[in-house]
């Protein structure tokens, strides 16, 4: 176990698809799966596993569009929620404090 340090503002997002079909077809199977065992997910991890800290909220994509790979020839575009984690680090940044 690693303890969180007081010095750190520790943030999380979490994804998920409306509809199965819209997974990268390889997690089709493991949505299935973690949705039966802790619920809603990106085919690899479930949201109730990605809430650490302070969660920020959930985004309409898989795993795969989270971390912009592209295996997928339609996806979601994942530059909203990267926009909300640079502002979000904007925010804490210490440069950015008066």
């Amino acid at each position: 176990s690693c303890p969180d340090s007081p010095d750190v503002s520790y943030l999380s997002i979490a994804g998920s698809r409306s509809g199965r079909m819209q997974y990268w077809a390889p997690f089709v199977p493991t949505n299935v799966i973690l949705n039966r065992i802790e619920g809603e997910n990106d085919g690899l991890v479930s949201i109730r596993s990605a809430k650490w800290g302070t969660y920020v909220g959930k985004f309409e994509l898989d795993h795969i569009e989270m971390i912009n790979y592209p295996l997928k020839f339609q996806r979601a575009e994942p530059w909203d929620m990267w926009d909300k984690v640079a502002k979000l680090c904007q925010e804490a940044s210490p440069t950015n404090e008066g």
